[in-house]
C-alpha cells in the first residue's frame, strides 16, 4: 500500500516523484485554492470581506524565561531549515488567532511550535507531547483540561498497611553521586559526592524572593550577609560539624541579578589553603566564572568571647518616612516593597542615630 501523499514516509519511498493520480490530485488542490483566492479578491472589492492589518511586532513571542529556554533548546537540536519552519508555524498560528480574535497563551504556543517539529518523530499523540513539554517548562496549564477532572480518593486499594521500607542501591567508589539524595542548601545547593569539594546551585530572585528586596539603584544584588551564610554553610558541610566557622571574609565583586536571568553558583573549597571561593556565571552560558568572595575556614574555633556592654549613645528617634527618604536619596532600596517601619526590626535598629 502506497503511503499517504505528502507524508514523510511517502517522501522517503517516492523520492518526491509523483504518480499520474497524485499529479491530478495536486493540480485539483491548486485549482481549488486559485478559485478560492479569486473569490476572496471579489469579496474584498465588494466590501464583504474586510482585511485585517497585523504587525509582526505585535505577534512576537514574549520575552520570558520559557521562551528563552525554548529558543536555546531549538537552536541546539534543530537544523536551520527546521528552525525556520517552526517559527513559521508559530507566526501562522498567531496570525490566525489575531484574525479570529482568540485569546491564547503565547508562551505555550511558542514552546509547542518549536518542539512539535523535532527531527525525530515522537510516538503517541503529538498534542499530549506538546502539553507535557509546555508543562515541564513552567507554562500555565488548566489542570482540568489537560488531565481531566479529579477522580477523588481511590476506594479499591488493599486493606493491609503499606510496608514503608526504602529500596536503594548503595553507592560504590565508581558512582557519580547523581542519584543520591543529599542535603541541599538554598544558596549553595549540594555537592555530587562526599569527597567532592564543589557545591553547585542556581540562584534567582524568583526562586528566592527575599533577594529581590536588596536593591541598589534599581539593581538586585546578593546581600553581604548571604555571602557569609554561603561560606559558613560550605565550611560546615565540608567539615561535617556545626562548630566550623569562617574568618577573613573578603567580598571582591558584587553578584548582580539581571532581569529574567538566573545565575549558576559554584562554591569551591581548597584543602591546601583552607579557603572557600564563591563564584558565579550566567545560567546556560559558557562564560568564565566570576569570583565574588573568599573566606578562611576555622575547623576548631576558639570559645566565644564575652560581648562587652556598649553604652547607649545619645540618640533621637527617626520616623520611618524620613528613614525611607534618606535611603532613596542614597540609592538604597533595601526595603523596596515598602514594609512598615514599625513592623521591621531592621528599621527599628537603624532608626537610631547620633545627633
Amino acid at each position: 500500500m502506497r503511503p499517504k501523499f505528502g507524508s514523510l514516509e511517502w517522501g522517503e519511498r517516492s523520492n518526491g516523484v509523483l504518480t499520474q493520480a497524485e499529479r491530478l490530485h495536486f493540480l485539483s488542490n491548486m485549482a481549488f485554492l486559485a478559485v478560492r483566492e479569486a473569490v476572496d479578491i471579489v469579496r474584498t472589492t465588494l466590501g464583504v470581506l474586510s482585511p485585517v492589518n497585523l504587525e509582526l511586532s505585535d505577534l512576537a513571542p514574549p520575552d520570558t524565561r520559557i521562551v528563552k529556554d525554548a529558543k536555546e533548546y531549538a537552536r541546539a537540536t534543530h537544523t536551520q531549515d527546521l528552525l525556520s519552519h517552526a517559527y513559521r508555524t508559530y507566526y501562522f498560528g498567531a496570525m490566525l488567532a489575531a484574525y479570529q480574535k482568540l485569546s491564547y497563551d503565547r508562551e505555550t504556543h511558542f514552546a509547542a511550535a518549536l518542539d512539535m517539529h523535532e527531527q525525530k518523530p515522537t510516538s503517541g499523540d503529538p498534542f499530549r507531547h506538546a502539553v507535557a513539554l509546555a508543562l515541564s517548562l513552567g507554562a500555565r496549564i488548566d489542570a482540568n483540561i489537560a488531565f481531566g477532572d479529579d477522580p477523588g480518593p481511590v476506594s479499591n486499594l488493599p486493606a493491609y498497611p503499606w510496608r514503608r521500607k526504602p529500596y536503594r542501591l548503595a553507592e560504590t567508589s565508581e558512582s557519580t553521586g547523581w542519584l543520591r539524595v543529599r542535603p541541599s542548601h538554598p544558596l549553595i545547593g549540594a555537592r555530587l559526592s562526599s569527597d567532592s569539594l564543589e557545591w553547585r546551585a542556581q540562584l534567582d530572585p524568583l526562586l528566592v524572593p527575599g533577594l529581590a528586596d536588596h536593591r541598589i539603584d534599581g539593581q538586585v544584588l546578593l546581600p553581604g550577609a548571604a555571602f557569609a551564610e554561603m561560606a559558613l554553610a560550605v565550611a560546615r558541610d565540608w567539615a561535617g560539624t556545626e562548630t566550623a566557622t569562617i574568618n577573613d571574609l573578603e567580598i571582591a565583586q558584587p553578584m548582580v541579578f539581571l532581569p529574567n536571568a538566573s545565575r549558576e553558583i559554584l562554591c569551591r573549597a581548597s584543602p591546601v589553603t583552607g579557603t572557600i571561593e564563591i563564584m558565579s556565571r550566567a545560567r546556560l552560558s559558557d562564560a568564565p566564572w566570576v569570583g565574588h568572595a573568599k573566606a578562611k575556614v576555622i575547623f576548631k574555633p576558639a570559645p566565644a568571647a564575652a560581648i562587652p556592654a556598649i553604652p547607649r549613645p545619645r540618640a533621637k528617634r527617626v520616623p520611618g518616612a524620613d528613614l525611607y527618604a534618606a535611603a532613596r536619596r542614597s540609592g538604597l532600596e533595601r526595603f523596596g516593597n515598602k514594609r512598615n517601619a514599625k513592623q521591621s526590626a531592621a528599621s527599628r535598629i537603624a532608626g537610631w542615630r547620633r545627633e
